[in-house]
């Protein structure tokens, strides 16, 4: 099981970007933590301010994802 949650109250346009992004490299297959530090930085280009995409961190299982 994983979770990818916020450590702070976040902007919505913002998160909608980060897990937009986050969602698309793990269908492109990548790892879910490395699909999270990639959605990072892209979000970051946008938004460079930490606030914005910093505080996001999985729990759990952050391997890659086993299709059914």
């Amino acid at each position: 099981m994983l979770s990818c949650t916020s450590l702070w109250n976040v902007d919505d346009e913002s998160t909608s970007l980060l897990m937009q992004q986050f969602y698309g490299y793990l269908r492109a297959g990548k790892s879910k933590a490395e699909a999270l530090k990639l959605a990072q930085q892209d979000t970051r280009r946008k938004y460079p301010h930490p606030y914005y995409w910093a505080g996001f961190v999985l729990t759990g299982d952050s391997g890659k994802l086993i299709a059914d």
